[in-house]
């Protein structure tokens, strides 16, 4: 009788959920809700996109909720600030060992505005 059915301990460890975490449920799905992209929503991104190119971020309002778009937003600004913090690391340490060629930039931009700081006390 081994393995043919949940024995009533498995039973007693499933809580049921509460009503809090059900209107909690209820609450992210109607903040994901999408509706879609309009005419003129897509008429702006087109626009933006001919003006500006890849030299700027692309609209993002319309092509997803409010709420995935401020998500996403929190995230790629947390992985910016861990990414400086490698850099800031790398170049204290002098390891070089940046990651990629991108955070090889970053560490020169570093360098630069930490020289023109160190300038600027001097001249103070």
């Amino acid at each position: 009788m081994e393995g043919s059915a949940p024995s009533m301990k498995h039973f007693l460890s499933i809580q049921a959920v509460t009503e809090e975490q059900k209107h909690y449920k209820q609450s992210i799905i109607t903040r994901r809700k999408y509706n879609g992209m309009t005419e003129s929503m897509k008429e702006n991104y087109m626009t933006h996109r001919k003006d500006h190119g890849n030299t700027r971020e692309p609209l993002l309002v319309g092509l997803t909720s409010q709420f995935d778009l401020q998500l996403f937003r929190q995230a790629q600004a947390r992985a910016i600030e861990d990414l400086v913090s490698l850099v800031i690391l790398a170049v204290k340490t002098d390891t070089g060992s940046v990651p990629d060629a991108r955070a090889k930039q970053l560490s020169q931009v570093f360098l630069l505005s930490e020289q023109r700081d160190d300038k600027a006390l001097r001249a103070e």
